[in-house]
C-alpha cells in the first residue's frame, strides 16, 4: 500500500506560506518596535506619576509637622 502525498508536498507550498515576505517581516518588526516604544512611554509616565504623588504626600506631611493646629 502506497502512502499518498499531500498536493503541496511536491512543490513545497507549505514552506513558502510559513515564511512571510521580507516586506511583511519588516512591517511586523516596525509594529513590534512601535508597540515596545508605546509601552516604554506608558511605563515612564506611570513612574513619573507615582513619583509626583509620593512627593506631594511628603510635602503634605512636612507641612502638617511644620504648622500643627493649635489646641483650643
Amino acid at each position: 500500500m502506497r502512502q499518498r502525498e499531500s498536493p503541496g508536498a511536491k512543490y513545497c507550498y507549505a514552506h513558502s506560506r510559513s515564511h512571510p515576505t521580507p516586506k511583511r517581516e519588516q512591517q511586523r518588526i516596525a509594529a513590534l518596535k512601535a508597540h515596545r516604544d508605546r509601552a516604554s512611554q506608558a511605563l515612564k509616565a506611570e513612574r513619573d506619576r507615582q513619583r509626583l504623588s509620593r512627593a506631594q504626600q511628603s510635602l503634605r506631611r512636612a507641612q502638617q509637622v511644620a504648622s500643627p493646629n493649635p489646641i483650643a
